[in-house]
């Protein structure tokens, strides 16, 4: 049946994200952000995954089976790890202002020792808040708006900014929005 079909592919794709992690086979590129007159400002950290050498696999494809697997967790840890150790290596050749933006799930943004692990990181890698954005969807505030926006004020205070991803444009978009601390909204879709 179609559907048994659906499930065992998904099951497996879930045992390869699994060993690919575990054999370190993940890798993290960097796309530059630049301003309007084309100085650079920060890259974005855009995870990429080598399955079985063969093609790369989409983010869009992988993502949505590490979130329900609960391999976001570690797969989202090691991107954030990644990031941070590339800051440091750039740390004298970047101008100011320079910041590394790392997507998150919702499921990793609202895990309990989310704040603690971000911070962790950069402790361990001996670099400052200030270089790194959080890139979040709507999807991940509305599940727990009160945490959310107290996560939010927490990471602030260590410099870390937030943009804000995947906005509606709805007035309850625009009224909860008012009362978080995001730094930077990016693509509204109507």
């Amino acid at each position: 049946a179609p559907m048994q079909t659906r499930l065992d592919a998904r099951s497996r794709m879930e045992a390869e994200l699994r060993e690919s992690l575990a054999r370190g086979e993940f890798t993290v590129a960097y796309q530059a952000q630049v301003d309007d007159r084309g100085g650079l400002t920060g890259a974005e950290a855009l995870v990429r995954w080598q399955r079985d050498g063969r093609h790369e696999m989409s983010p869009a494809e992988f993502i949505p089976i590490a979130e329900e697997s609960g391999l976001i967790h570690p797969l989202g840890q090691f991107v954030l790890d990644t990031a941070c150790a590339q800051l440091a290596l750039w740390r004298d050749r970047m101008p100011d202002g320079f910041r590394i933006a790392v997507n998150l799930s919702a499921p990793e943004f609202l895990h309990p020792d989310y704040p603690h692990r971000v911070v962790e990181s950069l402790v361990r890698h001996g670099v400052g808040g200030e270089r790194l954005c959080l890139e979040i969807t709507e999807a991940a505030i509305l599940t727990d708006f009160e945490l959310a926006a107290e996560r939010m004020t927490e990471l602030k205070t260590h410099g870390i900014e937030f943009s804000l991803d995947d906005v509606g444009i709805g007035y309850s978009s625009l009224t909860y929005l008012r009362h978080l601390p995001v730094d930077e909204i990016g693509r509204a879709h109507v």
